[in-house]
């Protein structure tokens, strides 16, 4: 909260009010409305046009009334005012104007050639009973007028009006202090509370002073501190795209990964379900599969099947061997081993160290 009387700029759009701000959330299911509540004004409009039609021409009196107590304030500081101000101030009031012309037209108030009776002494004078009576009356009517009560307005001037005519007109403060006697003041007593004031003024200044500049520094923390944020919010984006962008990466490793072993896989059952499997292709297949992380099952079977293909390999070299040399007990050897083990060799070259064998018989 400010206050007004401190930090009158406070009510008004500057470069100390620009980073205060006012939210006003409303939550309903139907189609709600904002807007200004104009009662009091209405009734303040209203009370004014009662005014009018009571008394016709009150608002132009009242106009001409605050012109010429504007004038006179003028006059008071010493500025210039126009030819036209000096003529209205000139000019009677209609109230003072009325009195002349009713004191002019009574009778007994002028002799015989325009000069006035001599003034009656003191002592003989009577009180004018009626008037007293008039004057009595008037003060009682005022104080039984209704007038409206201050919280109805939000007119400053309204409100400070109806707020004197509701307080009293005479205001009796006793002096509690002893030493003064209940005596006047002297003017070096009014002199030291005048500097008091003047003093506490100055205090109330300079702690404005400083609560202006601790916003300002606060104003500055704010943006350093939303500065810092930003700066953490972006880096800290940045690092999610960065270990994001990793993620995906991985996992777009792994879906290939995964991908391949489906396909070594299924390359290695095609080539072991083949009748007759190349060494060097089966070979190549185990180790892609091994390098795909293809099931252990299917590798252990490739791996008993490629040396069993060595194996025969190793056993076709004996036999070309034996059948090289031309000796009978070794190709005989090589040929009941082959049919023992049922080790797997080519058709033509089986059926051509058979031949030979039976040359030699």
């Amino acid at each position: 909260m400010f206050d007004l009387h401190l930090w009158p700029d406070c009510k008004t759009a500057n470069e100390q009010t620009e980073n205060i701000s006012w939210c006003v959330k409303l939550f309903n299911s139907d189609t709600l409305a904002l807007c200004k509540d104009t009662d009091k004004e209405d009734k303040e409009k209203k009370l004014k046009e009662s005014w009018e039609t009571a008394e016709p021409g009150r608002a132009e009196k009242a106009t001409a009334s605050r012109r010429r107590y504007q004038l006179q304030l003028k006059q008071k500081k010493g500025e210039q005012l126009s030819e036209e101000d000096l003529e209205f101030l000139a000019e009677k009031r209609e109230r003072v104007k009325k009195a002349d012309m009713a004191e002019a037209a009574a009778p007994g108030k002028a002799g015989k050639g325009g000069k006035a009776p001599a003034k009656a002494p003191a002592k003989a004078a009577k009180p004018d009973k009626e008037k007293e009576d008039a004057d009595k009356k008037k003060e009682d009517d005022a104080l039984n007028r209704v007038l409206p009560e201050p919280k109805e307005h939000i007119n400053r001037e309204i409100v400070q009006f109806l707020n004197h005519f509701k307080s009293k007109r005479l205001i009796k403060v006793i002096c509690k202090d002893p030493t003064t006697d209940r005596r006047k003041r002297s003017d070096e007593e009014k002199g030291e509370m005048t500097a008091s004031i003047v003093t506490r003024t100055e205090k109330e200044k300079e702690t404005h002073e400083n609560y202006l500049k601790f916003s300002e520094t606060l104003s500055e923390k704010r943006e350093e501190y939303r500065k810092v944020v930003g700066d953490l919010v972006i880096k800290g984006r940045d690092d999610y795209k960065t270990i994001l962008g990793g993620e995906m990466e991985n996992r777009n490793k792994y879906r290939e990964l995964i991908n391949n072993r489906k396909d070594k896989e299924k390359a290695l059952t095609e080539l072991l379900a083949q009748e007759k499997i190349d060494l060097a292709s089966l070979q190549t297949a185990i180790d892609q599969a091994v390098e795909a992380i293809v099931k252990g099952e299917l590798i252990q079977k490739a791996n008993k099947q490629l040396d069993w293909l060595k194996y025969c390999k190793e056993v076709e070299g004996q036999l070309q061997a034996a059948v090289a040399e031309k000796v009978k007990e070794n190709l005989a050897a090589v040929l009941e081993k082959i049919e023992k083990e049922g080790v797997l060799i080519e058709p033509k070259m089986l059926n051509d160290a058979k031949n030979i064998l039976n040359k030699m018989k």
